[in-house]
Parts: C-alpha cells; structure tokens; sequence
C-alpha cells in the first residue's frame, strides 16, 4: 500500500522508513512515491522539476528499449556510469565521510574511501556483515577506514546507498540512491541517486548513520580473516 499524498515530503526533507526502495514511480503531479516494503533505507522525495523531466525522459527511453545517455536534471546520479560523480564527492571531503551500503566491492570507491582516510578525515562505513566483503573490509580497516558491521542475523539489515561528506559543516554534500557499490550496480545496472547539500537532507542522513553505526560491531582484521 502506498502512502498517502498528505505524508510525502518535498526534497529538503529526508525519510527514513523501515522499508527497501524496490519499486517507485512517477506521478501527475511531479512527485516520487515509495512503496511500503521491507527493510531500512533512506531516500528523499525529488520534486525538482529538471529532475522530474529527467527521469521521465530515461523510463520512456528504458520502456522503449532505446540507447540514451541520461540527462542528470538538477542533480541526479545514473548508473551505468555512476563511479565519477561518488569518487567526485569523497574526495571533494574536507573533515569527514559517511557511509552505509548493502554491498562494497568497486574498487572506484573502495580506494577513494581510503585515501581520505589516509589524508586524515574520520571514515566510517556501517554495513551487514558478509563474507562476500571481507577483503574489502579489510583494506578498508587497514587504511584506517572505521569499519563495523551487523550479523545477518541482526534485527537491522542495512539495505541504504548513502554517502555524507563533512556532515555538520556548512558546505556538506550527501549522495542518496539506489547504488550499491559494486562494479554491476555502478557500471551495468540502470540505477538512480542524487547528491545534495540540502541541510535537512545531510543532517537527517547523517544522524541515522551516525546511531546505526554507533550500534554496530566494530570490524578487526584479526576477528574476520
């Protein structure tokens, strides 16, 4: 069942839902609505109108199986060809990086992550636990990137796509999507975010990452070889 109008918010605010983004659509009035599903995630409600055209031009052209080359609107993200703009976002990163993702293992993103924390910025990267990452995690924790997982088991599955660079400083960015960072979803897959300095958008997120990471368990090179 889908929400009710009255319960959508504009593109200055941000969700958070015990739900997964697997199906969303357009409607008349230039708006994005998501169904309730299952699963946490975070997403925002894009009513920019260049944004809006954007993402209609692309479904017609996907719908029609024609080749296009996605128009990006205001701000929007596609893959395939999403790794620029993300690897654009953490270095652009000053103070710090936020991270939650269901899957890591594009090297696009993975070597960026660590060369800010390399270069000194606080780094952390909250995700499930799964053996299908543990070299990543593990270049990830030796470059000084704080890492920490929950079980599969876990009450909470982190199923976000989301990047929040310098959050609490007045020129903070936040990357939302669809992505996750693997080399399918970023290179093959037809995928969807955007990136916005929206202060509501980047605190919100950032305060969700933040207590999920708080609450997880901490990765040690040691406990997971």
């Amino acid at each position: 069942m889908s929400k009710p109008k009255s319960s959508w918010v504009t593109k200055t605010d941000m969700i958070r839902y015990v739900r997964c983004p697997y199906s969303f659509w357009l409607v008349d009035s230039g708006q994005i609505s998501f169904e309730d599903t299952i699963d946490e995630f975070q997403a925002v409600v894009d009513t920019d109108l260049a944004d809006v055209a954007a993402i209609q031009t692309v479904f017609a052209a996907d719908w029609s199986n024609s080749t296009i080359s996605p128009p990006h609107g205001a701000d929007l993200v596609w893959s395939p060809g999403a790794e620029p703009a993300l690897v654009e976002l953490i270095g652009a990163a000053r103070h710090s990086l936020l991270v939650e993702n269901e899957e890591m293992d594009d090297p696009y993103i993975t070597s960026p992550l660590q060369a800010a924390a390399r270069r000194g910025e606080r780094v952390e990267v909250v995700m499930t636990r799964s053996s299908e990452w543990t070299d990543a995690f593990n270049e990830l924790a030796g470059a000084g990137v704080l890492v920490r997982t929950y079980a599969p088991s876990a009450s909470l599955y982190i199923h976000a796509k989301v990047i929040v660079a310098d959050a609490g400083y007045a020129d903070a960015e936040a990357f939302v999507g669809s992505q996750n960072f693997s080399i399918a979803s970023l290179v093959y897959n037809r995928e969807l975010g955007l990136v916005t300095a929206s202060s509501a958008i980047t605190s919100g997120v950032a305060s969700v990452v933040r207590q999920d990471f708080v609450q997880a368990t901490p990765w040690t090179w040691a406990t997971h070889q």
